[in-house]
């Protein structure tokens, strides 16, 4: 299970699990040995308290529940994070017992939820493939607020030898770590989501990250603005994640609108929307090529609009590709 990986199962099981991961604090020896300790380490990250502090959280501490499901000022306690692991062993929890936002104690990506429920996707007024507006239901998630950058890839590199597809170093200069990566494969994407123990959004998920649910044209609304995005090559290249804070969808989700265009876990058919289904939709089963969405710093300012569909064989390189991940609360969605 993806969630497993999240390093909180620990915490109950007291074994020693051995992925290829960051040294944390308390692994001296940096072998992906967590202990018990080590997982409450784990949430001391993520939670931003210190140790004294990190069994602190009262209920006076959170704010009141907010429409999400989720506590609204985004700290985790040891409570939270034991709600996402029940959840991550198939057994049930009160959404309200789930975080805003979780830190990955992997990558430090700090991830948004996305609460279940439906969603208009899909557009009536674009492109034949983004046809018909259909209302979607989905499971919750968590979905990295950013786009991975050069410097969270880079360690990803370095510690476990991996050798990419694409050339995705040539983008990377001294300045440009908090720049997204770019010039990898959707297999150089996969491999990531591995080493952090989450995965690709699907189609589904990254609109819904983007609009909402209600089915608003651009992440931050109905309008088009110019200032909100990186497109058409107006900034000249690239900007660092985050740079357009005004741009960020209704759940506080960077860069869904240019900038870098991201790799999805679908495969692609322009007809998919004619007979998907209604739950939890994954893509077709085959297909020559995936998914790409969100548009990018070269792309005509159309590719940002939330319903826009765009598509790339998988060995696809090029200096406007990168991806973000998300965390599964269903293992089922994993496989």
């Amino acid at each position: 299970m993806r969630i497993a990986l999240f390093l909180l199962a620990l915490f109950l099981s007291q074994a020693a699990l051995a992925v290829p991961i960051a040294p944390l604090p308390g692994d001296a020896d940096g072998n992906g040995s967590v202990t018990p300790p080590d997982a409450v380490l784990v949430l001391q990250m993520a939670s931003g308290q210190p140790a004294e502090d990190v069994n602190a959280v009262s209920a006076a501490d959170l704010s009141p529940e907010s429409p999400l499901g989720c506590h609204g000022d985004g700290r985790v306690d040891v409570a939270d994070g034991l709600a996402v692991l029940r959840l991550g062993l198939g057994l049930t929890a009160p959404p309200t017992d789930l975080p805003c936002r979780l830190v990955s104690p992997v990558d430090g990506e700090e991830m948004v939820f996305i609460p279940a429920g439906p969603f208009l996707m899909g557009s009536d007024d674009g492109s034949p493939d983004e046809r018909p507006k259909h209302r979607v239901d989905l499971d919750a998630f968590y979905i990295d607020a950013m786009e991975v950058t050069n410097s969270q890839f880079a360690r990803f590199v370095a510690q476990t030898g991996y050798v990419s597809e694409g050339d995705w170093e040539s983008e990377y200069e001294p300045g440009y770590e908090r720049y997204p990566v770019v010039n990898v494969t959707w297999n150089d994407a996969v491999a990531y989501t591995f080493w952090v123990g989450r995965r690709l959004p699907t189609e589904a998920e990254w609109e819904k990250a983007a609009r909402g649910s209600d089915g608003r044209a651009w992440p931050w609304g109905e309008e088009f603005d110019p200032d909100r995005f990186n497109f058409g090559g107006m900034r000249g290249s690239l900007t660092p994640v985050a740079s357009f804070p005004d741009g960020a969808s209704p759940y506080g989700v960077f860069d869904m609108a240019g900038n870098a265009c991201e790799w999805l876990s679908d495969w692609y058919d322009p007809r998919y929307y004619q007979g998907s289904p209604l739950l939890n939709p994954r893509g077709p089963t085959t297909g020559k090529a995936r998914v790409v969405r969100g548009g990018s710093w070269e792309a005509n300012a159309s590719y940002g609009m939330a319903a826009s569909r765009s598509k790339d064989t998988p060995h696809t390189r090029g200096p406007a590709i990168g991806f973000r991940c998300v965390l599964s609360l269903n293992p089922e969605d994993d496989g």
